[in-house]
């Protein structure tokens, strides 16, 4: 599935709210596209019961192409994270309980991103990391 999409309509959907976007803006968006897509996502997924390896893969979980003729973007999924996401493989991150923590508890909001994307008792923070982490005196 693509999905289809002009650098003004980009900005706007990204919460941007004007009629006349600049050069700067637009870079800015170029730069934002550049900076999702080259991010990756390193998965091993075991099965629960059998303790069976089912994936083990590391990939991006968007594509893009930039047509400068149009000043259209166009995004797509990746086959392999379709087939994390197909196969529900991966964690659910409670949004209203999210929403609970403070925004100044940029800490606890990774540590609860992170928790319900690791297997429970493998982790490599230490007690010690995670307090130095959240500046905890």
């Amino acid at each position: 599935m693509d999905i289809f999409m002009d650098r003004t309509e980009l900005l706007n959907r990204a919460g941007y709210a004007s009629k006349h976007f600049g050069k700067s803006d637009y870079n800015f968006a170029k730069q934002a596209v550049e900076n999702l897509a080259s991010a990756q996502i390193f998965v091993k997924i075991v099965h629960q019961k059998s303790n069976q390896l089912l994936i083990q893969a590391r990939f991006n979980l968007l594509n893009y192409v930039y047509n400068g003729q149009t000043k259209q973007y166009e995004f797509s999924i990746p086959q392999a994270a379709m087939k994390m996401f197909a196969g529900k493989f991966y964690g659910y991150v409670n949004m209203e309980q999210r929403k609970k923590l403070p925004k100044q508890s940029q800490g606890a909001r990774w540590l609860s991103n992170y928790a319900v994307g690791h297997q429970k008792g493998l982790n490599r923070f230490t007690d010690d990391y995670l307090l130095d982490f959240s500046d905890y005196e």
